[in-house]
């Protein structure tokens, strides 16, 4: 009898998570931020994190440092590590209102994306895009996921945003393979929009 209500608490838990939680795909990202950059964190607190911003890839800014919300790791998901003064990422940011504060996009933390010795990690967004994902340690956490050179991933977002008209056009005739490309992360970007306009 134990493990019966056991299983159907891990049943129910899981149910929820699937209900409530729908993973934020790069073309998303891309779309919905008003900010996406590369940035350091330079101070912790309670409810927020301090970064210095060194490189805005979307976006119009002019300050150097802003204050963003914390994610907070929920029942469904979680940081790929604790905040700390140091980790470099980068992030994808919206502001709700004029003046207001920045957030992070994605329930599941997908609006940030850890950078080491210039190799950005990209946690597994949960569908099949005819790549397995692998685990790296990352410190004292791991992350599943994939690895990707960090001058691959800012060339590939300026090239979607600047182009992202004619992919959607490409897609929508089943010509997305026409696209040419050899940038690994611009691939993963293409095949999540033509999984996003297929669905």
């Amino acid at each position: 009898m134990k493990q019966i209500i056991i299983l159907f608490t891990l049943f129910l838990i899981t149910s929820l998570c699937k209900a409530d939680y729908t993973t934020t795909k790069l073309p998303e990202l891309l779309k919905s931020a008003n900010l996406i950059i590369e940035c350091r964190v330079t101070k912790v607190l309670t409810e927020t994190v301090d970064i210095e911003i060194r490189e805005v890839l979307k976006g119009d800014i002019s300050l150097k440092r802003i204050t963003v919300e914390r994610f907070k790791n929920w029942t469904c998901a979680s940081r790929w590590a604790s905040y700390k003064i140091g980790q470099t990422e980068l992030m994808f940011l919206v502001k709700k209102s004029k003046g207001g504060k920045w957030y992070i996009i994605g329930s599941g933390n997908e609006g940030e994306m850890p950078i080491i010795d210039n190799q950005l990690y990209y946690k597994y967004p949960y569908l099949s895009i005819g790549k397995s994902p692998k685990e790296y340690q990352l410190g004292f956490s791991t992350i599943r996921g994939f690895r990707f050179k960090l001058n691959d991933v800012k060339s590939a977002i300026k090239e979607y945003l600047n182009n992202v008209a004619t992919i959607d056009r490409l897609i929508s005739d089943n010509l997305a393979k026409e696209y040419k490309t050899d940038n690994p992360f611009l691939i993963m970007i293409i095949k999540e929009h033509n999984v996003l306009k297929n669905q």
